[in-house]
């Protein structure tokens, strides 16, 4: 699988290809029931989108916060691919790492075992029902 990252509204050019690769799996309902919300993007956003081929095997929608230390990881999808998903994570955190944070968390599924296998720990002060606070202090590579 290639990874391509692209940042949201740098360039005209690369918004098209990114939009141009991951545009149906932005409006399908099962997309959106997998990750629990559909999807929403702005301007600065951090893309990873994988491919294989001309086939798209996912995506990783992360953003760095405004204090620039912190980031979210607002989406990982994969088409049920564990080692896909655990790749655009990796991906991810190696740009956020790149563009200065240091703390990373993602608001995810309890159940949803890419997160502490890649040493997030549930928050403490996780929410009550199915969707809890996954959260990660990078080191520095």
């Amino acid at each position: 699988m290639d990874i391509t990252a692209y940042t949201q509204g740098e360039k005209a050019s690369s918004d098209k290809a990114l939009f141009g690769a991951i545009g149906h799996m932005l409006t399908d309902v099962t997309v959106h029931k997998k990750l629990g919300m559909a999807i929403t993007s702005r301007p600065g956003d951090l893309w990873h989108v994988g491919m294989s081929g001309r086939k798209v095997v996912g995506f990783a929608l992360s953003r760095i916060l405004s204090t620039g230390k912190a980031a979210h990881i607002r989406f990982i999808y994969a088409f049920g691919d564990a080692d896909a998903e655990r790749n655009l994570l990796l991906a991810a955190l190696d740009t956020l790492r790149e563009r200065g944070a240091i703390a990373v968390h993602s608001n995810d599924r309890k159940t949803n075992t890419l997160w502490k296998d890649n040493g997030f720990i549930m928050s403490e002060s996780a929410r009550r029902g199915e969707f809890v606070r996954w959260e990660l202090k990078m080191e520095k590579r």
